[in-house]
């Protein structure tokens, strides 16, 4: 099951929350540990919207395409770590965020997800250990961007494994990668990491919703 993480939720939440605009309950298991829906009134959002349509790429370390609480909620994506090779993920990082967008509600599985009718396109650009550079990153967001996304999620800040210079996989191309997708109508939103920091690995002029992260109190 989608082990639901307490300092990381709020940062892909935002992400379904723009996407929706707080309803019944859900029979998930794990759902009343997972604060973060109530705090974006995912519940009340679900009434006008649960993501129908919605693709959101989540450019990490891949996804699980047999997770149970995923099926039904992937469409194609694409490895750039291993390239002509599924884009499954052997860190487990990108299976967390494609949960917590998309994961099926309602189904006595596992969590629920903010936009539990969204679709997930895995874009690895990480490999096992959530090691990356910023290269594959870019050309995950413009593949992203090529390939129908509508919104495109960077939880590189608290990648596993990465070191606290968030320089390897932030750089100057990714900022202009991300620039040409909101162009394009892509919504690109980024995590700030975990530790409640006063800034933003990116620069002011890059057309990214930057979200930090929040504890229960």
């Amino acid at each position: 099951m989608l082990e639901p993480m307490p300092h990381r939720v709020l940062v892909v939440a935002l992400v379904t929350f723009a996407l929706l605009s707080s309803g019944a309950a859900t029979n998930d298991p794990l759902v009343g540990e997972q604060y973060h829906l109530q705090t974006v009134r995912a519940f009340d959002a679900w009434q006008a919207s649960r993501g129908q349509g919605m693709v959101v790429a989540v450019v990490d370390t891949g996804v699980s395409a047999t997770h149970p609480d995923l099926q039904g909620r992937m469409v194609g994506g694409v490895d750039l770590i291993e390239p002509g090779t599924p884009p499954d993920d052997d860190n487990g990082h990108g299976t967390l965020v494609a949960g917590v967008i998309a994961a099926n509600a309602g189904n006595g599985v596992g969590v629920a997800g903010a936009a539990p009718a969204s679709f997930i396109m895995p874009v690895r650009v990480l490999d096992a250990g959530g090691g990356g550079v910023a290269e594959d990153v870019a050309a995950g967001i413009r593949w992203a961007a090529d390939h129908g996304a509508h919104v495109i999620n960077l939880s590189l800040a608290e990648a596993p494994g990465q070191s606290p210079d968030v320089g390897a996989l932030i750089n100057s191309d990714v900022e202009q990668a991300i620039r040409d997708a909101s162009v394009r109508g892509v919504l690109v939103v980024a995590a700030a990491g975990n530790e409640g920091h006063a800034g933003s690995p990116y620069g002011r002029d890059v057309p990214v919703v930057v979200v930090g992260a929040t504890a229960r109190d």
